[in-house]
């Protein structure tokens, strides 16, 4: 690393830690001027602002996500930044900065605590994990050693895309593993959806680094469209369902 880089690292860290640190000296100094809550709601208003221009074209891109979990976000903004910082400010009225400061290095020891409560095995990976069971394994090998007999002469209902994604697609899309974007990441999306459906539908008829043709599965190429339309709008796509060919085009398509 060039030294003049490494110092602008030093810097940046050190404004971080004094920034920080003015932070409890002010509100320590205004403890009895200014109220915990509107002096929280000030200081966010500000961050806002100035953030904000920043984080707007990566908030748009993700904003489906964003709906899908506003109430986790709500409450992870109403019991970290909202609560978080009001009851420090009010620990403000009553003790000094520097005992301000002390509460937060004990935010890694209680995460690290609630971790090793709650967090349980079926959320990691690796080995010992749910991942590797018999069952975990079946469900991931199944699109491609598993096998279905059908009668020919019958008269075939194509399936939904939602049901060809539960079939194959979800088993490395619904986690996000070898390389395949995780459904509903928006921002795992966004640059595919930029290459068009035409490219995605090939990409998912023929195959692409460890995703086999048709994900392993024996579809008809509208059910394929399907899966790839639904599992692309879960990630922002706006793309329309294909239609059921008509019957002559069907038996065109199997001849």
């Amino acid at each position: 690393m060039h030294p003049d880089k490494r110092l602008n690292g030093y810097l940046c860290a050190l404004a971080a830690t004094v920034i920080w640190a003015g932070n409890f000296v002010l509100a320590r100094g205004v403890a009895h001027e200014i109220p915990p809550i509107q002096l929280n709601f000030w200081r966010w208003v500000l961050a806002l602002a100035c953030i904000l221009p920043m984080a707007l074209p990566k908030l748009r891109a993700d904003w489906p996500a964003v709906k899908r979990h506003w109430r986790y976000l709500v409450f992870m903004a109403l019991v970290g930044v909202s609560c978080l910082n009001t009851l420090i400010y009010k620990a403000g009225q009553t003790t000094q900065s520097l005992n301000m400061a002390l509460l937060v290095p004990t935010a890694p020891i209680l995460i690290i605590i609630l971790l090793a409560n709650f967090v349980g095995a079926g959320l990691r990976t690796g080995a010992g994990a749910d991942s590797s069971t018999p069952e975990a394994i079946e469900a991931r090998i199944h699109p491609v050693a598993g096998f279905e007999l059908r009668d020919a002469s019958a008269p075939r209902t194509l399936r939904s895309g939602e049901e060809v994604y539960k079939a194959v697609c979800t088993t490395c899309h619904g986690a996000g593993v070898a390389g395949a974007p995780k459904t509903g990441d928006a921002g795992a999306w966004a640059p595919r959806l930029t290459t068009g459906f035409d490219a995605l539908l090939h990409s998912a008829l023929k195959g692409k680094g460890a995703m086999p043709p048709q994900g392993g599965g024996d579809f008809d190429d509208t059910e394929i469209a399907r899966a790839v339309v639904y599992l692309a709008n879960q990630g922002g796509g706006k793309f329309e369902e294909p239609k059921a060919p008509a019957p002559a085009a069907q038996a065109e398509a199997k001849q």
